[in-house]
């Protein structure tokens, strides 16, 4: 990559977790490679949607169903230990890390309660800016308006609720 020309020389690279995933990448198995343009133009890449089974899942399936609220105490608890170990293994490789996609689906067969939407949302924010992880909500198809930008309830109340 580094010598294609152009500014591939010195451009940041996004370096992604395996399957990025949290869990998966924080192993010791995983090394950051070597950048013939220094150690601060590589960037680790992590995907959030924990649990799939309120971020994502609209359908019954053999090793899960459906969760259309979040926010117990195991859970919140399950997000920060998940933070706690991906702001560690940040710091113990000096590779920054970038939240480059997380969300949860409004759900449409199972459709999820606004609050706990809302309360997922900003819990991943703030766990990701506490341990100076950059976090990029990700549209999942219904978040923007295609004809003016506007947020849905959801995203407005995240974004309204978090320090710029």
């Amino acid at each position: 990559m580094r010598e294609q020309g152009g500014y591939n020389a010195s451009r940041a690279l996004l370096i992604s977790g395996f399957v990025t995933d949290i869990d998966r990448t924080c192993v010791g198995d995983f090394k950051v490679p070597t950048d013939p343009a220094g150690t601060k133009s590589l960037f680790l890449s992590i995907h959030y949607y924990t649990p799939y089974t309120f971020c994502g899942l609209d359908t019954v399936e053999s090793w899960g169903s459906p969760k259309t609220t979040w926010g117990t105490d195991a859970e919140k608890a399950e997000l920060k230990g998940l933070f706690d170990r991906l702001g560690a293994f940040s710091a113990e490789r000096s590779i920054p890390v970038i939240l480059g996609e997380f969300a949860v689906t409004p759900g449409e067969k199972y459709p999820r309660e606004p609050a706990s939407r809302r309360l997922w949302m900003q819990s991943v924010v703030e766990a990701a800016r506490s341990r100076g992880i950059v976090p990029v909500l990700w549209d999942t198809g219904s978040e923007i308006k295609r004809t003016d930008g506007s947020f849905s309830t959801e995203w407005q109340a995240v974004m309204d609720a978090v320090d710029p």
